[in-house]
């Protein structure tokens, strides 16, 4: 699985990023996802998408080409979350 390399930056090496990665794609069931520690829960739920939300962030960031680039990060980030929610009801 590649890992982009924005994604790299936030970890200690590779094989860590691969596994977080590899984690973050990995399905799981609503009901257990109700039964999971703080910490679990979050890994499952928010890390996948906040990981994708930083790298977009890291990506727009280093290409001054891109027409997207944020001046406000948080704002960026913000709005990234918002449009990629994947509990987000399709109207």
């Amino acid at each position: 699985m590649e890992v982009p390399p924005a994604l790299l930056q936030l970890f200690d090496d590779q094989e860590e990023a691969r596994r977080a990665l590899k984690a973050a794609a990995a399905p799981i069931e609503p009901a257990t996802l109700s039964s999971l520690p703080a910490q679990a829960y979050l890994e499952a739920t928010v890390i996948p998408i906040l990981l994708q939300g930083l790298d977009a962030l890291a990506v727009a960031r280093v290409n001054p080409e891109e027409k997207r680039r944020p001046q406000d990060p948080l704002d960026f980030l913000a709005a990234f979350l918002l449009e990629n929610n994947p509990q987000k009801t399709q109207t």
